[in-house]
Formats: C-alpha cells, sequence, structure tokens
C-alpha cells in the first residue's frame, strides 16, 4: 500500500529552436567574466518585461489537479536561481537563462495571447543569440497543450515517483512544470 510508484507519464520537454546570426550566449559563457557581461546585458534587455507578481500556476485550471503550493515561501526559496517573471502582452512567462531560455510556468488568458507572447519571446531570444527555449511539463498541462503544435521537437525530459503517506492524497494526479525542478 505504501510503496514508492512511478507516474507512468515522463513529463514533457519541448524545444524551439531560435534562428539568430551569432550565438551570444555560447560565446560568452566560456569565463566566468564574459557570462558576468553577457547576464548583465541580457537582464537589460528583458528589464522592461520583468514584473514582481508572481504566477498562480498553469497547472491550476483544473480543481483534479495536485502540484506545487505556489506562495510566498516557494518564490522566495526559489529567488536564488536567478529566475524572474516576465510580462508581454497580457501572458506572464517565469523564466531563467541558462543554456537556453528556461520557460518554469506561464499565465495567458487565452491561447491566442499566448501565441502572441510567444512569438515576441522569441524575436527577444533570436536579437540576444538564445538559441533554444525549452519548456517542460506534465503531459496534459496547459504548457504542454499549447506549446504542442508551436515545438521544433517533443522529447521525454525526466520521470516522477511518489511514496503515498495518506491513502486519501491523490498523489497520482500530481502535475508539474520546469519551475517545480529545485534547479529552477
Amino acid at each position: 500500500m505504501n510503496e514508492y510508484k512511478e507516474i507512468s507519464d515522463f513529463i514533457c520537454g519541448t524545444l524551439i529552436v531560435i534562428d539568430y546570426d551569432v550565438p551570444f550566449e555560447k560565446i560568452m559563457k566560456k569565463t566566468n567574466f564574459t557570462t558576468s557581461l553577457y547576464e548583465n546585458h541580457i537582464t537589460q534587455i528583458l528589464e522592461k518585461y520583468k514584473i514582481d507578481e508572481q504566477i498562480k500556476g498553469s497547472v491550476y485550471n483544473s480543481d483534479t489537479v495536485v502540484s506545487t503550493a505556489r506562495n510566498k515561501a516557494y518564490y522566495d526559496y526559489k529567488s536564488f536561481n536567478n529566475n524572474f517573471t516576465i510580462k508581454i502582452k497580457d501572458v506572464l512567462f517565469w523564466i531563467k537563462i541558462k543554456n537556453g531560455l528556461l520557460v518554469g510556468d506561464i499565465e495567458t488568458p487565452s491561447k491566442e495571447s499566448f501565441y502572441i507572447a510567444l512569438k515576441e519571446l522569441k524575436k527577444i531570444a533570436s536579437k540576444n543569440g538564445i538559441g533554444e527555449i525549452i519548456f517542460q511539463s506534465s503531459p496534459g498541462t496547459l504548457i504542454s497543450r499549447y506549446i504542442k503544435d508551436n515545438s521544433d521537437e517533443q522529447f521525454e525530459s525526466w520521470c516522477v515517483g511518489y511514496k503515498n503517506f495518506n491513502s486519501e492524497f491523490p498523489l497520482e494526479k500530481l502535475q508539474f512544470t520546469f519551475g517545480d525542478l529545485d534547479t529552477f
């Protein structure tokens, strides 16, 4: 009854390859000094989009989902990882720049708004030599549904396991996004 279980579906990884002239991010991340310069540059570029708002979580669009509690303490804990929220049009992206533009989660009023904002995010990445935008989420989540037709590659990313200490708690309904990883 209390044995370790693996959720049968792997987390879906989605990659959007960005066309750019010069791979600034890869070039600049060769030394600590140039990494610092690049991070300062990209921070300045994204500053006009940056907001203090916290994303509630895109997996919470259903009453039948169990996921990470997204509260102030959670975001305070996650803040040591250089992630932040930006707003493009009406869409919030919780992002981190590390070996690409990593999207931890989104909040969007509609699918159409998401596609418009994603197009702008791709332009920002392209102009700054970021080679890819990476999303990761549980199958069937809002992110995985919206990004499915706009990706260059989909892959099995990571597997989630659990041990249910209280059989009344529906852990088999767990859903995650990239932002739920401890290193995001």
